[in-house]
């Protein structure tokens, strides 16, 4: 669009890709039955909690499959005390207070299925981390990540077209979850490659 718009623009492309701080070994994680529910990562509007929700009131869920909601940042809807008894939903434990990431993680593993609501790009750190540990993800179709992460060869899911209870019953196949580490380390190859590209051409730009 640059070079289109702009007589002798000339930079180089390069994509970007993967996400930091996930450990270097390749080992997928494939969950035979399915568990709790992750919806979002922050108290933001962004995340558009209640839409979900409202989706989510429609499907009847298992007694032991507990939605987990981060809050613990963020202060959309007047706060937290405000936004749970907006949300007035059952089954859900909202985290409120600062967990170590360690412990969040330890949390996280009794997650097979995970909700994002954003349209803009959010949350990537924690998507990417599901996405690498087999979990299920779902997105709107309409979302940039969902068109990024299907651009990047992901098995993720809509929202809108795809979340059922039949579905938060099914668990990524192992073939999924297989799929998704692979992509997500040969993503991670990328954005080492990305980087060194990046470098080079800031080299020669400034000899």
């Amino acid at each position: 669009l640059m070079k289109q718009y702009c007589k002798g623009f000339s930079a180089q492309p390069f994509m970007y890709r993967g996400g930091p701080g996930f450990p270097p070994e390749k080992k997928y994680r494939y969950l035979e039955q399915y568990g709790n529910v992750l919806i979002g990562n922050s108290l933001t509007y962004e995340n558009n909690h209640l839409d979900i929700f409202d989706k989510l009131r429609g499907i009847n869920r298992e007694k032991r499959q507990q939605l987990i909601v981060p809050i613990n940042y963020g202060n959309a809807y007047g706060g937290k005390d405000k936004f749970i008894k907006l949300s007035n939903i059952e089954n859900t434990l909202f985290i409120t207070d600062f967990m170590p990431q360690k412990d969040y993680f330890l949390l996280l593993g009794s997650v097979s299925h995970a909700i994002y609501g954003n349209i803009r790009q959010q949350a990537m750190g924690n998507i990417f981390w599901c996405l690498r540990n087999g979990i299920k993800v779902y997105l709107y179709k309409d979302s940039v990540i969902y068109k990024q992460l299907k651009e990047f060869g992901y098995k993720v899911f809509t929202i809108e077209e795809e979340l059922s209870e039949t579905s938060l019953k099914e668990t990524l196949s192992e073939q999924d979850a297989v799929h998704n580490c692979d992509t997500f380390f040969n993503n991670l190859k990328n954005k080492d490659n990305a980087e060194d590209e990046f470098h080079r051409i800031l080299k020669k730009r400034n000899t």
